[in-house]
């Protein structure tokens, strides 16, 4: 598919969740997942994926995503549109999907990867040209917290029971062959067990410790039978070993010994399956 029909495709599921009419052209459960704490007012709401230009164009098609996202626009909270990914956000989070991204296309393309996960490395031209061709999403689709808030923003119930769904949405519609998840705590439980049922019916560890929270890559299996991979890693800005953030100081004890070889795990078993 062209960006033009994943965007047309992206854009009239969003329609059918977040404009309900019935609901005030909002969510059906925006009233339950909003906190009523005027601590906690609103970030923003309704969230959508940021899907590169060429997305698709080389493979493999990878997805990622965050716990939720970051939006600027102090006018309108609201986010309306499909955007494109960042080409220069160096934030810890975004520091973290640029490594990973740049490694996992580089080695699938014969090419060299990342040296380490320094800003300036990641510069490289060809590494931000990666950029284009992957897709950014998060498992929480609103936010609430104060505007400087960037830390333990709030996860209703309602938010962890129904937010990943939209997810899940976004997976069939994009049909990822990589999906990599950065988060360290507050995954929803249904989470991984909806996409396990969904997704092949069984977990098929391929490599790490199987705990979502720290790092593990796993083969799942789209309705037709054709194989994906679920990565999960650390949020950039965790603190495994007591080292500081992931990818914001660098971290090559980390990277070298623990990250490194799920992402090389996995493009031994693709590049096998395709």
């Amino acid at each position: 598919m062209s960006y033009k029909d994943y965007e047309r495709q992206l854009n009239e599921m969003y329609e059918n969740i977040y404009c309900n009419e019935s609901c005030g052209n909002r969510c059906e459960h925006w009233e339950k997942c909003k906190p009523n704490e005027p601590e906690k007012p609103v970030k923003f709401y309704f969230d959508r994926v940021k899907v590169g230009k060429e997305y698709g164009t080389i493979y493999p098609k990878i997805l990622f995503s965050g716990l939720e996202g970051k939006h600027d626009n102090k006018e309108n909270y609201r986010i309306t549109e499909i955007s494109n990914p960042s080409k220069d956000a160096t934030n810890s989070h975004y520091i973290g999907v640029r490594y990973v991204l740049s490694y996992l296309l580089s080695n699938l393309l014969g090419e060299k990867p990342p040296i380490n996960a320094s800003i300036e490395e990641l510069s490289n031209d060809r590494f931000v040209e990666y950029l284009k061709h992957f897709c950014l999403t998060n498992i929480y689709k609103c936010a609430f917290g104060q505007p400087s808030q960037s830390r333990g923003l709030t996860h209703t119930k309602s938010m962890r029971d129904e937010c990943y769904k939209i997810f899940l949405k976004e997976i069939d519609i994009l049909h990822p062959e990589i999906i990599v998840i950065q988060a360290a705590t507050d995954v929803p439980i249904k989470l991984w067990k909806s996409m396990i049922k969904s997704y092949g019916n069984k977990e098929e560890l391929l490599k790490g410790d199987g705990q979502k929270n720290n790092t593990s890559a796993f083969r799942l299996y789209y309705e037709d039978g054709t194989p994906f991979y679920c990565i999960w890693t650390y949020h950039g800005s965790g603190r495994p070993h007591n080292k500081g953030k992931v990818f914001g100081d660098n971290n090559i004890e980390y990277i070298e010994n623990e990250l490194n070889p799920v992402l090389d795990e996995v493009i031994i078993q693709f590049l096998k399956d395709k």
